[in-house]
């Protein structure tokens, strides 16, 4: 991926509320980190939860 696309895809995340960015210095050099927020990881549970479903799904086919 990209530089431009994974940053454009942090925002949007960023947006909903999922994840924190942070911005910093380390080493004379520019850092970013990024951590889920509660939000984030409730859908990602949720998303984890509904591939398991699919999944499950999937595999209970005779």
């Amino acid at each position: 991926m990209s530089d431009p696309t994974l940053s454009k895809h942090l925002r949007i995340l960023e947006a909903a509320g999922y994840v924190d960015i942070i911005k910093g210095i380390v080493d004379s050099r520019p850092r970013t980190r990024v951590q889920l927020t509660e939000s984030g990881r409730g859908a990602f549970r949720g998303h984890v939860a509904f591939l398991r479903t699919i999944t499950g799904a999937i595999n209970a086919e005779p």
